[in-house]
């Protein structure tokens, strides 16, 4: 998620504070349940800081980035980001109000935590798998490894930079080093 920091767009900039709170989350570890020292709680208070950085951030991308590049008549397909932004948005502010209104024997016993934590990251799995149409592949090509035109394309082709599709759908955010309209060179040239 943070791969294009040099783009101070709110987008990236979100996207960028995301993947950093994603790794604060991987690399601060919760205190343990019984005789925590002060450094253990600490790093605890890093890891829920940057937890809750993350799922803000996450709803806030499904909600309101996601949703803008969507055309009109798929209006549909903006409601289900925005569906998903607003669950994932709801399980934070679930978080705490069920901590206070349950028992912690029964917030504890039945995972309530855990699973409104799966819910943040399922339904923005779920919001970016939609993002990019479920598919992992370039629907510019087809099975014959043929390219818009039918010009041939390879396998250093597809794998290019200018290929690439970033996270937001967008193509060629990345400057390459042969201009759009140059032809694609074959496996033979290169």
């Amino acid at each position: 998620m943070a791969y294009r920091f040099g783009l101070l767009v709110s987008e990236d900039v979100a996207r960028t504070v995301a993947g950093s709170a994603s790794l604060g989350v991987a690399l601060f570890h919760t205190a343990p349940s019984h005789d925590a020292t002060v450094a253990q709680l600490r790093l605890s208070n890093v890891h829920m800081v940057c937890a809750a950085t993350l799922f803000v951030l996450l709803g806030i991308i499904s909600l309101v980035v996601f949703p803008t590049d969507v055309p009109s008549n798929r209006a549909r397909v903006a409601n289900l980001y925005r569906g998903f932004g607003l669950l994932i948005l709801g399980s934070i502010v679930a978080m705490p109000v069920l901590n206070r209104v349950m028992t912690p024997s029964s917030f504890e016993r039945y995972h309530v935590f855990f699973i409104l934590e799966a819910v943040c990251v399922i339904s923005f799995s779920l919001s970016f798998i939609a993002k990019g149409k479920g598919s992992f592949v370039d629907q510019e090509l087809d099975e014959r490894g043929v390219g818009p035109g039918g010009a041939p394309v390879t396998t250093a082709d597809a794998c290019s930079v200018d290929s690439l599709v970033a996270i937001d759908g967008h193509r060629n955010q990345l400057p390459t080093s042969e201009p759009a309209s140059a032809p694609r060179r074959t496996q033979e040239q290169l």
